[in-house]
Formats: C-alpha cells, structure tokens, sequence
C-alpha cells in the first residue's frame, strides 16, 4: 500500500435531495439545541461543563482508554494514571482553544500545534514530540501491524504542512459549502492527513466543537465523540469511503451524526429543566439565602465534598454543613464514599449523563 494522495480543500461532491434534506434538519436540530441553552432559567454552563467532561471521556474512550463512565465525575480525586490524565488533557485542550479563539478568532498553525501539546502532556506519546507535525511516515491498523499491513497510510511527511495549511484556510471559509458540511470535511481531512506521531484522533474530534465555535462566534456547544462512539464501526469506515471517493456518503453520515448527537443534548436539557424546577420547589422549605449559593455549585460539581462547597461559594463550614444535612434529608442530594470518604453526590443530575442513552 502507497501512502495516500490527499487532494487539496475543498472536495468536489454532488449534492442530492437527501442530502439537502439532512443539511436542513441538522441545522434545525442545531438551532434547537442552541436556543434551549440561550433560553433556560440557569446558567447553561453547568450543562456544557458536564458535557464538555463527556466529550473528553468519550474521545479516548474511542482511543481504548480503560476509565470507565461511571467515574468520569472522580477523576479529580483519582490517583494519577494515562488514562485519568488524557481525560484532563483533552478538557483542557479545548478549554485553551476556547480561550484562544475569543482574541484571535480563527484556527490557525499554531494553534492547533499548541493543542496538540497539551493532549500529550505527562501521558502516552508524550515522547512524540507534542507539538510538532511528524516528518516521518506513519500509517494506521491493527497494534503492532506494520507499513505493509496497515489499514491506512496517511500522505507523505513532505505533504503535511501544505495540506494544513490548505486546511486551516478552508475551515473559516463560510461560502463554498454549507457550515456543518465545512465541518464534516474538516475533520474527515484533519484525520486524513494525520499530522502528528501520536494524538490525531482526539485532536481531530476536539477541532469540531472549536471550529463550530469559530464559525458560529458562539460558545463551543457541538460535540460529537458520544456519537462517534456509539457508532464507531460506520464513523470509521465511512472515513475511509470517503478516502476512496464517497465524499457524499460521508457528509450525509456526519450530518445524521449532528441529528442523533443534538437529540441526545435536548433530551438531556429537558430532563434537567424538570429536575431544577422540582428541586428549586423542594429547596424552598431550607431558611436563609445560603442554599442559593450553593445549589449553583452542587449543579456543577455533581460530585463533591463539604469543603469543596464551602470553599467555592464561601458560606461558613457551619452553614454548608447544615444545608447539606437538609438537602439529604429532602434527597436532593446522596451521600457518595465511592472514591473518597464523606462525599456526596447530585444523584438525578448524574444519571443524566452517566445513566442511559438519549438518542432518538
């Protein structure tokens, strides 16, 4: 097998009624979801931070990392391992991009060298010269497999930076192809090009809610590695279709992906929205201002301790202690020993995102 012939952004595709009808129910579907969050009655951060922390757990669970779902809200009490770390990294990652984009607006080199960086940080491939675009050949398969077994060999070394390069420009383009098709293509290239030693998989998915960010001058709010983890077999194979020329076939794949994922993200809002409006009911029976800064740190934390609460919203340790004993008493919250001793856990807000799929 020959390294692969990566053609310059952007691809050419023939456009059929199905697609047109999934560019249209994508972008209703992500209109949706973005005015759910732009209209609830609190902050739509807590619902990002969680699902952000889902993001970053599903992505390397796609990589083979072994943490599993149900302690994704322990990792910051967890012993330090790879597995634990490449979680953090990829939060942070695109926690930087964010950051990043408010100032300069586009995805540039540089950016997205600096991701790269911080993906690998202290974990596995961090010998991979983090940071820097690979100049020798790699290829991908089955661990262990050679050049010449390999799945996929991605294009030259001396081809990297002229495809980025390329790409970087055609993924702020907002004219010659619809938004979320531009991104479909994005990432397909991103992968295809396969421009680091080590990390191209979860930076890949990490560039699509910054580059929905970019182009919708908005919040990250899309992320995509829950479907792609749930449908892991066809998002693999449809990549490499689209490698052989089914460029359509893929589109129309990653725009139903876009449909499954904002589906999951509303049903999820709306099942929060019932918990808020029954625990802000239930909650009015505790005296005193208090529970109102605190309730707003327990919605975020979803797991935590006495101290922490005590120390982000700045409520006496007595105090803390006794809402905390009333909210057990009127179960809002659980006590949780599951890591750590005399922790406690936001039960109903939990399972949202740890319990079962949403998916319609």
């Amino acid at each position: 097998m020959e390294p692969y012939k990566a053609k310059m952004m952007p691809l050419e595709y023939a456009i059929d009624k199905e697609m047109l009808k999934l560019i249209s129910e994508a972008n209703v579907k992500y209109g949706e979801y973005k005015s759910m969050l732009n209209t609830l009655e609190f902050d739509a951060g807590f619902f990002l931070d969680s699902v952000l922390l889902n993001e970053s757990y599903k992505s390397t669970q796609i990589e083979g990392t072994q943490i599993s779902q149900d302690e994704m809200y322990y990792l910051k009490y967890m012993e330090k391992t790879d597995d634990n770390q490449e979680i953090q990294n990829l939060k942070k990652t695109i926690e930087y991009a964010k950051t990043y984009l408010q100032s300069e607006r586009q995805i540039s080199y540089e950016l997205v060298n600096e991701m790269h960086r911080i993906i690998l940080d202290s974990v596995r491939g961090s010998q991979k010269t983090p940071g820097k675009i690979r100049t020798t050949q790699n290829w991908i398969g089955p661990r262990g497999c050679t050049m010449d077994s390999a799945t996929f060999i991605p294009p030259i070394p001396e081809e990297v930076y002229g495809l980025l390069i390329n790409l970087y420009k055609y993924m702020k383009d907002e004219f010659t192809d619809p938004l979320l098709v531009n991104v479909a293509l994005s990432h397909m290239q991103f992968e295809t090009i396969h421009a680091y030693k080590d990390g191209n998989g979860r930076l890949g998915r990490a560039l699509i809610p910054v580059q929905m960010s970019m182009l919708d001058d908005s919040t990250p709010i899309l992320y995509m590695s829950e479907i792609f983890e749930l449908y892991k077999p066809s998002y693999q194979r449809n990549l490499m279709e689209c490698r052989r020329g089914n460029v359509a076939g893929y589109i129309k794949f990653f725009l139903q992906c876009v449909i499954d994922q904002c589906n999951s993200y509303i049903n999820k809002i709306e099942r929060i929205k019932e918990i808020y409006k029954e625990d802000m009911e239930t909650i009015k029976v505790i005296k005193g201002n208090s529970i109102y800064r605190i309730m707003p740190i327990i919605m975020k934390q979803i797991v935590f301790t006495k101290k922490e609460v005590q120390e982000m919203s700045g409520v006496s340790v007595n105090v803390v202690s006794n809402i905390i004993n009333q909210l057990l008493d009127l179960k809002v919250i659980v006590p949780d020993s599951t890591i750590i001793k005399k922790g406690y856990r936001y039960q109903k807000i939990y399972e949202v995102f740890v319990g079962t799929r949403d998916f319609m």
